[in-house]
């Protein structure tokens, strides 16, 4: 028999636990990009090396998260969770960035194979082909993927466009996160006949956002009060949509498919990040030549776009949810 949550000890220190891994992964994506600047005068890094630098880290971190989520299910979480804090990194990231495309396509056929022997796969392909699920996941990556592409190209244009420190860079964010953290709350305290629409609607809020942002920039208004509280609205966009969304992943499969769906979706917003990254950074370094508020104006409408793309997946995620799989 398990024991239920009400009665597990220490569960104050157990969540603080938990939140600490994901905390630090987060915190080193955001000094990786705050960084890149100073990587980039201090070193003459250029343009492209310093997206790979983000990317490569995000890729580092993607790689195992699949194959820690099963091991925390068959070896035990609190070993597997303190095992990988122990050893950090792995020293081969760039060998398997490198690597990460054939090995996607020899992993899908592998576990396959594996399915249909009757075995068990490292990943239950069939639980991820569920549209409810599926859909889900591409809004997740999407509206992911534009979160980290703005933490790389804010970063270049609040410190190289517009002469801030890497401090006022790096403090710009907090409305972002901080209202990001409340959405869970929001989210939890909304009617139930709400929820079909609650993981479309955060994704519209962060689209509007983003275009307020390139709206004020193309229109030549650069308060920082306002665009810190536009990323407030963002931050908070994004935030509902993500809990809503892993709430709908949660309710869509029984609890043994908890590891496929826990690996995989973290795994795809890293990937989502690393893609964009490469697209909206690499298209921001290419008009910075012309201006970096021109530049930032033109990636966040570009962002916004890719926020309604999110907001469709979404909207096909919960309207074709069905029973536990």
């Amino acid at each position: 028999m398990g024991v239920t949550s009400d009665r597990l000890p220490h569960k104050g220190r157990l969540l603080a636990v938990l939140l600490m891994g994901p905390f630090m992964a987060q915190a080193d994506a955001t000094i990786a990009n705050v960084a890149t600047p100073s990587t980039r005068a201090d070193l003459g890094a250029s343009g492209a090396a310093l997206e790979l630098v983000v990317g490569g880290y995000m890729i580092a971190f993607a790689t195992l998260l699949i194959t820690g989520a099963r091991l925390g299910q068959t070896h035990g979480y609190r070993r597997i969770f303190v095992l990988g804090r122990a050893e950090g990194w792995p020293a081969w990231a760039r060998v398997s960035l490198a690597a990460s495309v054939p090995a996607l396509a020899l992993f899908v056929g592998v576990e396959r194979r594996v399915a249909a022997r009757g075995g068990a796969p490292l990943m239950n392909l069939g639980v991820i082909a569920r549209p409810t699920v599926s859909w889900s996941l591409v809004a997740l990556l999407t509206a992911t993927g534009t979160y980290y592409a703005l933490l790389f190209t804010l970063a270049q244009y609040l410190q190289q466009g517009l002469g801030r420190s890497p401090f006022v860079s790096g403090l710009t964010l907090v409305p972002w996160v901080a209202a990001f953290g409340i959405a869970g709350q929001v989210v939890r305290r909304l009617p139930e006949h709400m929820r079909p629409i609650v993981p479309s609607a955060g994704c519209a809020l962060l689209a509007a956002a983003y275009v307020a942002i390139s709206a004020a920039l193309f229109g030549d208004r650069h308060g920082e009060a306002l665009l810190l509280a536009v990323l407030a609205a963002g931050g908070l966009g994004l935030g509902i949509q993500f809990s809503a969304l892993l709430a709908q992943l949660s309710n869509a499969v029984r609890p043994r498919y908890a590891p496929d769906i826990s690996g995989v979706s973290t795994t795809l917003m890293q990937v989502g990040g690393t893609v964009g990254v490469a697209a909206f950074g690499t298209l921001y370094l290419a008009l910075a030549g012309d201006g970096a508020t021109h530049a930032f104006a033109v990636v966040t409408a570009a962002f916004a776009a890719a926020a309604l793309l999110a907001a469709a997946a979404a909207y096909r995620s919960t309207a074709s949810a069905r029973p536990k799989w």
